[in-house]
This record gives C-alpha cells, sequence and structure tokens, in this order.
C-alpha cells in the first residue's frame, strides 16, 4: 500500500526520504547563540566596542607613550585656552601661563606627597 502513494505522488523514494530529512532539519532546529550573533545583534557589536574602549584606555593609562601624548594634548589645551583669554597680550599670556604652571607643579608635589605618605 505504501509503495502506491509514494507512486502516486509522483516521488521516488529516495527523494522522499530526503526531504523528510530537510523538513525535520528545519522544524526540530532550536535558536542557537550563534545564530543571533551572525545577524548583527546588538551585544556582538558591544563587545567590540569595549575591547577597543579597553584597548585605547590601556595605551593612555598603562603605557609611557600613552601618559606623554595625554600630556602634550593638555598642554596644547591649555596654550590655547591662555592665548584666547590673553587676547594677544605678551605679558598677560605669559604671566597665565606661568601661574598654571606653578600651580601644577605645587598639585603634583602635594600628589607625590599624600601617596607616599598612605603607601
Amino acid at each position: 500500500m505504501t509503495a502506491t502513494k509514494k507512486k502516486s505522488n509522483g516521488k521516488s523514494r529516495t527523494s522522499q526520504s530526503s526531504n523528510a530529512g530537510n523538513r525535520n532539519r528545519s522544524v526540530n532546529r532550536k535558536p542557537n547563540s550563534n545564530n543571533t550573533a551572525k545577524r548583527g545583534h546588538p551585544a556582538k557589536k558591544q563587545r567590540a566596542e569595549e575591547s577597543i574602549v579597553s584597548l585605547v584606555y590601556s595605551l593612555f593609562s598603562g603605557t609611557y607613550f600613552g601618559r606623554v601624548a595625554v600630556f602634550a594634548v593638555v598642554f596644547i589645551i591649555m596654550i590655547l585656552i591662555n592665548l584666547l583669554l590673553s587676547r594677544n597680550e605678551f605679558n598677560t599670556f605669559f604671566m597665565l601661563t606661568g601661574v598654571e604652571i606653578i600651580v601644577v607643579i605645587i598639585l603634583s608635589w602635594l600628589f607625590y606627597l599624600l601617596r607616599e605618605e598612605h603607601d
């Protein structure tokens, strides 16, 4: 009986078994975490951004080059702000820059002393 039903559909036995196997695979497929990552899931992008942020943070805080770069950027910004505030007057520019350098030296010295005292 089953042989006549298969022939009535016009399909051979091998084609039906392969189609049935494909249907079972697609029906029984469970959602996988890998499938969501392939579709551009936000968690994957967030992990990539976290790694870039942590890389940049470790570069600037943990290396000599990073500290020098941060110092250079802060120094340049300080000089530019002084130029804007002094309105291109040399005496005012040098006075502002000198006061800022003295304040930074005193604060760094105090920070060093307080840090050594607690260690």
